[in-house]
């Protein structure tokens, strides 16, 4: 009996760029569902369910920030790749910060494009090292439940966040490398692979774990090596 097909929700306003990914992507053996402007994205996500978004940035009718905002507020957590111009920076930071997992940049390789996606749907399984609540300080982290709080203080992880926060709490014995996070969390077969999505999620956890007690100091850049957890664990 065969796998069932994996569905990507794929909006795009050019048509010569919707037909290529839509191409591409059936070729991968993926199911494709189109959209060309923000409102009818939100119509298909609405409709039916999918494991992954490809999200423009530049949309008529709805932009794809307000999509991907819409997305999450809801608190779905499908992985989202957004496309962006080349050298639109502020879109990309905006994205990330957004929600979305990962972006891509046009013009684009359908080889990068295909080995993204491929990360993106790679589910990365819980760690046996970890447990699901433990306590960092005076804080009750529960990664089961994407929380943590100390009382009446409480901050809500998303899928991405809370995988980063287990990934880097198991090792917190070492530094941790993007490279290594990029293939630890987001699935890469290859994390030499050039994306900013690691710096850009950890900047966004930061902030959010700073209203925390002691939350500021939880992960601690190690110049030129990544990323370590650097906070007490009961």
């Amino acid at each position: 009996m065969s796998a069932v097909a994996q569905r990507i929700l794929i909006v795009e306003d050019e048509a010569p760029i919707l037909t290529g990914l839509e191409t591409l992507f059936r070729h991968h053996g993926y199911e494709v569902v189109t959209a060309r402007d923000g409102r009818e994205a939100l119509e298909r996500w609405t409709a039916g369910t999918f494991d992954l978004v490809v999200l423009d940035v530049m949309l008529p009718v709805l932009g794809g920030f307000e999509v991907l905002s819409q997305m999450r507020g809801s608190g779905d957590a499908t992985p989202v790749l957004i496309l962006t111009a080349r050298g639109a920076e502020t879109d990309v930071v905006e994205g990330l910060e957004r929600g979305a997992d990962d972006y891509v940049t046009k013009p684009f390789g359908v080889h990068e494009l295909a080995a993204r996606v491929k990360g993106l749907l790679r589910r990365i399984p819980r760690s046996a090292e970890a447990p699901a609540r433990l306590r960092v300080g005076p804080v009750d982290l529960d990664l089961d439940g994407l929380t943590a709080g100390a009382g009446d203080l409480r901050v809500e992880l998303t899928a991405r966040e809370g995988a980063l926060v287990e990934f880097l709490l198991v090792r917190r014995h070492r530094a941790v490398g993007r490279d290594e996070l990029l293939v630890g969390v987001w699935g890469y077969r290859d994390g030499r692979i050039e994306t900013r999505t690691v710096d850009v999620h950890v900047q966004k956890l930061r902030r959010k774990l700073a209203s925390l007690p002691g939350g500021d100091g939880w992960i601690a850049t190690v110049r030129g090596r990544g990323y370590r957890f650097a906070a007490e664990v009961v």
